[in-house]
Order: C-alpha cells, then structure tokens, then sequence
C-alpha cells in the first residue's frame, strides 16, 4: 500500500515545521520524535557553513537517533540545502532538498530561514530515511515565518455625556379679575389684567389695574381721583392635584389723576405715584382653567396731597395704604 504525503505539515520537536512535495513513502509513516533508539555519535559529513555538520549532528544526538553504519551528507546550493542519507554500501537510502527561504515556492525573495531552523530540519529530514522511508527525492520547504499580527488597539469608548437635565416644562398663565379697592373709608371697584410664566415654583408676574373714582371733601366742595398702575413681581407658587396657591410681591408705578368739583376754579392734575405691594391667592385648578380668589396690599411711597386757597383754606391727603380685593379666572399651564 501506497500512500502520497503531497503539501502536508509535519512538527517535529522543538517547533520545526516541514512540508513534504511528491513524496512517496510505504505504508502509513507517523513521525513521533525523538526516537528511542540507543544514543550514538552520529556520521555527518560536509562543507556547509549554515547550517554546520557540528550542529546537525547535536540536533540528531538530542532526539536520540543513531546512524550506526550509514553516513548522512548535507550541502548548500543557491537557496536550497541537500540532505543525503547513504547506507553501508554507499547506496543513497533517501535524499531531500529543502527550501531555505521562508514561504511559498513561489516567494523567491523570501526571509532566509536561520541556520539553527536549518540544522532542525536537517535533522528531522535524516530521522525520517530512518523510518523505511523509499530512497526517493524529496522537497521539503520550511514554513512561512509567522507575522505577529496586527492588532488594532481597542478604540477608546466614547466619553460619557452628561445625563440629560430634566427640565419641567414651563408653567404660564393669562389672566382677568375684578378689583375692589378699600382705602380707609372710601372704596372703589377696578379691575385687572395680567400675566405669569416661570418654572416649577417660581413666576414672574406682571399686571395693569385701575380704579373707578372716589371722592374726598374738601373745604365748600369736593374732589374725585383715582389710580391706575403697573405691577411687576415675582411669585412663588405652592401646588396640589387641584389647589394652587400664589405667595407675590411686586413695585407698582400708578398714575394719579386728581380733579376738584364745586370751587369757583377747577383744576385737573396728574401725578407719579410709586408703591411696593405683597398679596396672596387661591385658587382650584380644572385643567387650563384656575378660578381664584386674592387680597393684596398696597402702600404708595409718595404723599398726595390737594388744597384750596381763598377765604376758607382747606387740604387733605390721598391714603397712602390701599386693600385690594380680587376675583377672577387664569387660562395657562400650572
């Protein structure tokens, strides 16, 4: 039986690869190194300077094979290194050639293999005509030298964004509501128009306000003012499922029109009157509709005052204090 061992790897020992090319061998051949065979000084003979005779023959000694009264030869030609076996009577028992460049065959500029590679396979070659292998030519060629790989380096993971912030959405509101203002004695109904937007608990309020008139006495006739204002302010809002209440402070800046009625001379004057101003409110929410209820309270930073000459003097004094009474409704998101 004949099997053919065409293209086939073979590692022998120390990690020396051969590959055999046409190649005959009877029966199936199992190379399994080293050999146990009884140590002895092994024959090898030639000229070659990688590798050396010396070192081919320290490779065989290693793996424990003994020529007894074969010789091996070994010799380089160009990029090829023969290997020889010869028995008692001369006769050649095997011969190999083997590549000395690392590659395919077709690599004719390959790396050349080191000698000690070379002295390996030297050996190996000379182990297998020791194990009834036919004494035919063989073509051994040593294996490509293995190119570390390139390992790409890991990427570097992304940089890890900021958690997104959570931002409620804005809480706004239009609003109109009667005013009824109380001033010590005299009161006056009004009313008022506004708006709110802020974020969570906290608004900013603007409005526009005004009062119808009140009147005053003075002296043998009378006198009617009146305020309207601009109130700016913040707000801070506690909330429920349904109530919603408003904490507010604001500055207001009113105009003052005041007219006199029944003097021989009348007169009409208008005035800047700034104020600061607190209040509260109540009201229950239904969706976008919050019906409310608020008091606020106003003091005026400047004394107005009105007065009339002629044969009975008289003056008075707007209040400076106001009480303002507020019901109303808002649209907006709370």
């Amino acid at each position: 039986m004949v099997n053919n061992f065409a293209g086939m790897w073979f590692k022998i020992g120390g990690g020396v690869f051969l590959r055999c090319h046409r190649a005959r061998v009877k029966n199936e051949i199992l190379l399994v190194l080293p050999l146990t065979v009884v140590l002895g000084l092994a024959a090898v003979t030639g000229d070659s300077d990688c590798p050396r005779r010396e070192a081919v023959e320290a490779r065989l000694e290693k793996i424990g094979v003994e020529l007894g009264q074969k010789h091996a030869e070994i010799a380089r030609e160009d990029r090829m290194l023969i290997v020889r076996l010869r028995g008692e009577s001369d006769e050649v028992i095997g011969e190999s050639q083997i590549d000395t460049t690392h590659g395919s065959e077709s690599n004719a500029d390959g790396e050349e293999a080191s000698c000690a590679d070379l002295a390996n396979a030297a050996a190996v070659v000379i182990a297998s005509f020791l194990t009834n292998a036919e004494p035919n030519a063989h073509a051994l060629r040593l294996p490509r030298k293995p190119t570390p790989s390139r390992v790409d380096p890991t990427p570097a993971p992304p940089p890890r964004s900021a958690p997104p912030v959570s931002r409620s959405s804005p809480n706004w509101e239009v609003s109109a509501a009667f005013v009824g203002a109380l001033a010590e004695t005299s009161f006056a109904p009004g009313g008022r128009i506004g708006a709110a937007v802020g974020r969570n608990h906290f608004l900013a309020r603007f409005g526009i306000w005004a009062t119808g008139t009140r009147d005053l006495t003075l002296g043998s006739g009378h006198a009617s003012w009146l305020r309207a204002a601009v109130d700016l302010g913040p707000s801070f809002r506690f909330k429920s499922a349904h109530l919603v209440f408003d904490l507010s402070a604001e500055f207001l800046a009113a105009l003052v029109k005041m007219s006199g009625s029944g003097f021989k001379d009348n007169f009409v004057t208008y005035n800047f009157d700034p104020g600061l101003g607190a209040g509260l409110r109540l009201g229950v929410r239904a969706k976008m509709i919050l019906p409310y209820i608020g008091l606020d309270f106003v003091g005026w930073l400047r004394r107005e005052g009105l007065a009339v000459g002629g044969n009975q003097p008289a003056s008075a004094s707007l209040p400076q204090f106001d009480i303002l009474f507020v019901a109303g409704f808002a649209v907006g998101v709370y």
